[in-house]
C-alpha cells in the first residue's frame, strides 16, 4: 500500500495524547468489571455516569480480586530487577536470578491461571463469590460473507442506503485507524 510516509505525519504530542485518551478509555471501560457491577455505557461520558450511578452495587469479593491482581501484578513486575548476590553469583544465584526474572515475565499468565482455577474451584461448590461469564459455546461462528442489509427500527436498509448513511466516514474511518495504529507502534517505539 506505500502508506508508510504516514508516520512522518505524526508527530510526538500526537502520539502522546492518542496513548494517553486510550489509556483513559481503556481504564474506564475496565472499571465495571473491577468492582463487579453489570449495566450498558455509550461512551467515556456515560460509562463514567453510570459507574456512579451503580457504585453502591459494588461487590465486595470482585474487588477484593481486583486489588489483588493488581498488586500481585504490580509486585511481580519489580522482581526481574533484583540480582541475588551482586555481581559475583554462584550458580545458585544465577538460577534464582533467572527464576525470578522468569516469574516477573510469566506474570500475566500465571495470574490468569491462578484466577482461572480459583473461580473454577468455587464454581465447582456453586458457591462464586464474584460475577463469572458463564457458559461460552465452542468453536467459531459460522464462515459467512457479512450482512449486506440491517433493520433499524421498522425500516430496512440495503448496502446502498447504509454507505449513504455513512457518508465520507466509509474513507475518514480506515485511515484514522490506520494512523492510531501507527501511532501505537511509535509510542512502543520510543
Amino acid at each position: 500500500l506505500l502508506s508508510g510516509f504516514l508516520v512522518e505525519f505524526v508527530s510526538v504530542p500526537v502520539v502522546s495524547g492518542f496513548v494517553s485518551a486510550a489509556s483513559l478509555i481503556i481504564a474506564s471501560s475496565q472499571a465495571k468489571g473491577l468492582l463487579g457491577l453489570k449495566y450498558k455505557a455509550e461512551g467515556f461520558v456515560d460509562t463514567w455516569y453510570q459507574l456512579f450511578q451503580h457504585i453502591h452495587q459494588t461487590r465486595l469479593w470482585d474487588l477484593v480480586l481486583s486489588v489483588s491482581c493488581i498488586a500481585i501484578l504490580l509486585a511481580l513486575r519489580k522482581l526481574k530487577d533484583l540480582k541475588p548476590g551482586g555481581k559475583s553469583q554462584t550458580n545458585r544465584q544465577k538460577a534464582l536470578g533467572k527464576f525470578l526474572w522468569f516469574v516477573s515475565t510469566g506474570r500475566n499468565a500465571m495470574v490468569v491461571v491462578l484466577c482461572a482455577a480459583l473461580a473454577y474451584f468455587f464454581s465447582t461448590m456453586e458457591q462464586a463469590p464474584f460475577l463469572l461469564t458463564g457458559k461460552i459455546d465452542a468453536g467459531l461462528p459460522p464462515l459467512a460473507p457479512p450482512p449486506f442489509t440491517t433493520t433499524f427500527g421498522n425500516n430496512t436498509l440495503s448496502f446502498l442506503n447504509m454507505c449513504q448513511h455513512l457518508g465520507s466516514g466509509i474513507a475518514v474511518v480506515p485511515i484514522v485507524s490506520i494512523l492510531g495504529n501507527v501511532a501505537i507502534a511509535k509510542a512502543f517505539c520510543e
